[in-house]
């Protein structure tokens, strides 16, 4: 017998983006409902977070991207729509596996 475990969270429950420094391990998190601006650096480290890509056509700005994420996350909780909407996440299951390929 096979099963399947999946992890799905409603757009409603998504309350923040959450930032972490691949140098210094520092974490931030930005609550949606009260971010003004973004980090696009380590408050601790001034390694950058985003960067910019270079000779790429047709790819937004990181930047752009994140600002476009965090107003649509913001947006969607706003309304009201007719079907449960969510975002399925990576399980374990899904990441060791990826870990071995």
């Amino acid at each position: 017998m096979t099963t399947e475990k999946r992890t799905l969270v409603p757009l409603r429950d998504i309350i923040g983006l959450d930032f972490e420094c691949p140098h210094c391990h520092t974490r931030c998190s930005f609550p949606l409902e009260k971010i003004d601006r973004l980090l696009y650096s380590c408050p601790n480290c001034h390694e950058r977070w985003v960067r910019e890509p270079k000779n790429q056509s047709g790819l937004e700005p990181d930047t752009t991207v994140l600002q476009a994420l965090q107003r649509y996350l913001r947006e969607s909780q706003r309304r009201d729509f007719d079907a449960v909407i969510r975002l399925e996440v990576k399980g374990e299951e899904e990441t060791d596996r990826e870990d071995l390929s």
